[in-house]
């Protein structure tokens, strides 16, 4: 018999370990070690027992082994179910390879490999078979139920973080999707429920299937994404919420294989990273909308006020002037304290987005506002109403999604 001492060493690791990847590990170990076992044994039994009593007593000396083979993979299925449960879907990639190590030693030996040459599906080997029927179940059951989890995942307030940063969904699920292609053939035979035989050649259109399976969920995240940010109250915040994914997503996609996977499979007039880039611009054209009000103070038709240096005003003139100020000053006030709380985790996007502001509001400020009326004797103290100068509000619009500001 195997040694008893050396199965319940093997068999309390597993169980001690409540850890999912280090026990499939040990699994995967226990596998390759028990496989090896399996040959010895066997070859053994082929020296000194006849033919017609060998399987008879190979069954004997290993059915006490085999049992606790099988006790241990239903504890590692389980374990893995309960961290899926907890919505811990890397749980998914350890079982992956596991049953990849299962699927080339029950190959091996049935191949005859090592004198091996025993049925998988009849006893004493049909544990292992058991065991990596319900491993390779428990993956298309978990890609598929992960699916359904990103098309359905709940939107509601706590689901969003306030600062309209990236979602953490987003984030999992690009996460996902790339660590999935390391295991592209393997998993696109368990999406088709086809048994891999342990070849790394890829069947016909079996790309295709993988970058179906891709593609589904990425669509999925697009459509939670846009319906998770109708969630703000601010439609700016809603537009920089998409924003950040989508930046996010494109950026992902376009540093992984999955970009070249999703533009190679489906024929487009445009590709996945123009899409992004188009959508970004759309939703930044909605962003834009939170400066029309500064705009709108620094022009004419407002409070229709064109002043000569040396003209001498009304008061209503003089008024118009300040409350062209009054509204200037409330408004990039008012955004200031709105926006430093908002995020743009991409460095060089918050640059760009800045930038962008500075581009669209300073130029404008200093010709319409800072420079026409700051020697028009409107007020007796024209510092009260011209607070800034165009580099102050350079600098107050730097300090946009900068919360330490």
């Amino acid at each position: 018999r195997i040694p008893s001492h050396q199965l319940a060493s093997l068999h309390s690791t597993i169980k001690e370990d409540i850890n999912v990847e280090k026990t499939a590990r040990n699994f995967s170990k226990l596998t390759l070690y028990f496989a090896s076992l399996l040959r010895s044994e066997y070859a053994l039994i082929c020296e000194l027992v006849p033919e017609y009593h060998r399987k008879a007593v190979f069954a004997e000396v290993v059915g006490t082994a085999m049992e606790r083979y099988e006790h241990d993979g239903r504890m590692l299925v389980t374990a893995a179910l309960e961290q899926i449960a907890r919505n811990n879907w890397a749980a998914v990639f350890p079982l992956i390879q596991l049953y990849q190590t299962m699927t080339r030693i029950a190959s091996d030996l049935e191949s005859g490999e090592g004198g091996m040459e025993l049925n998988m599906d009849e006893p004493p080997l049909q544990p292992i078979s058991v065991i990596r029927s319900s491993v390779s179940r428990f993956i298309r059951e978990t890609l598929e139920n992960f699916k359904c989890f990103v098309e359905d995942d709940v939107v509601k307030h706590s689901n969003v973080a306030c600062d309209g940063t990236v979602h953490q969904l987003t984030s999992n699920v690009m996460s996902i999707c790339e660590t999935l292609l390391i295991y592209e053939d393997t998993v696109g035979n368990l999406i088709q429920n086809i048994e891999h035989k342990g070849t790394r050649q890829l069947i016909p259109n079996l790309r295709r299937v993988m970058a179906n399976y891709i593609n589904s969920i990425v669509k999925a995240l697009e459509r939670n994404l846009e319906s998770k940010s109708k969630v703000y109250d601010n439609r700016c915040l809603s537009a920089l919420f998409l924003i950040n994914n989508y930046n996010y997503m494109r950026n992902n996609l376009r540093n992984s294989k999955i970009l070249t996977l999703l533009n190679d499979s489906f024929t487009s007039d445009t590709d996945l990273e123009s899409k992004y880039i188009d959508w970004i611009d759309k939703q930044m054209s909605v962003y834009r909308s939170w400066y029309k009000p500064l705009l709108d103070s620094m022009s004419d038709q407002v409070h229709a006020a064109v002043y000569r240096d040396s003209e001498k005003l009304k008061d209503s003139q003089k008024d118009a002037i300040k409350n062209k100020f009054k509204m200037f000053n409330n408004t990039l006030e008012e955004q200031l304290n709105i926006q430093k709380k908002w995020s743009i985790p991409d460095s060089k996007f918050r640059e760009w987005v800045r930038n962008d502001n500075v581009d669209a509001i300073v130029d404008k400020y200093a010709e319409r506002m800072f420079r026409k009326y700051e020697k028009v004797n409107f007020s007796s103290n024209n510092k009260k109403y011209i607070l800034h100068t165009p580099e102050d509000v350079k600098n107050i619009l730097n300090m946009f999604f900068d919360q330490k500001s």
